[in-house]
């Protein structure tokens, strides 16, 4: 069983489920709606000398954008943790 994922936020996500009787695959789709999304997100950095700051905005850049639309917090109910 295969699950590609959009990387895009509030998009459809295909889930390909096991072959029909005639081989072709049998897709299921779902609404991602990041509102309704909440993990515990941990995110590991190098900071070796290999990492060089172009890199590390790179990086940076990336984690912002990840978790931009996710609701994070701490309080009770649907939030992300991000550490």
């Amino acid at each position: 069983m295969s699950v590609p994922v959009t990387s895009a936020l509030n998009e459809d996500v295909t889930t390909q489920l096991e072959p029909k009787q005639d081989g072709s695959p049998t897709e299921q789709h779902c609404r991602i709606s990041f509102n309704e999304t909440w993990v515990d997100v941990m995110f590991l950095v190098e900071s070796t000398k290999w990492m060089t700051m172009d890199g590390l905005n790179e990086v940076t850049d990336f984690i912002a954008t990840s978790v931009s639309r996710l609701p994070i917090g701490q309080e009770q109910g649907k939030r992300t943790r991000v550490g």
